[in-house]
């Protein structure tokens, strides 16, 4: 074995043992991002319905899927910064159903919120 591998060797081995007693600092392991909790329609017109929703802790972005499908087919998907939005476009006299992602440090969670649902009028 050539000396500069063994040192490289006995480096990573002593970096192994000294983060196992403490010594060095492991990295803090990264939380779940937490799914949206509370959605709700706070209030809906012709063809809108504003939401809003809880959040544990501060996110970027939140992604709002939409469909006037209970099972959710054929979802629209608007974008947002705050945890609340407006949804515009919509048809009269229709319900709607909706539930929040939000987007953790660097992918969209897997979790999101129960679904909700609105009638404009």
């Amino acid at each position: 074995m050539p000396p500069s591998f063994r040192r490289l060797l006995a480096c990573a081995i002593a970096a192994l043992v000294l983060s196992g007693s403490g010594i060095l600092p492991t990295p803090p392991a990264r939380a779940a991002t937490a799914a949206p909790s509370g959605l709700k329609s706070v209030s809906t017109s012709r063809n809108s319905v504003a939401l809003s929703w809880k959040t544990a802790s501060r996110v970027p972005k939140y992604r709002i899927q939409y469909s006037a499908s209970a099972s959710m087919s054929k979802s629209k998907y608007v974008r947002f910064v705050a945890p609340y939005a407006e949804i515009t476009g919509l048809k009269a006299s229709t319900t709607y159903y909706f539930r929040v992602r939000v987007k953790g440090t660097s992918s969209w969670s897997s979790k999101v919120s129960r679904v909700t649902s609105a009638v404009t009028r």
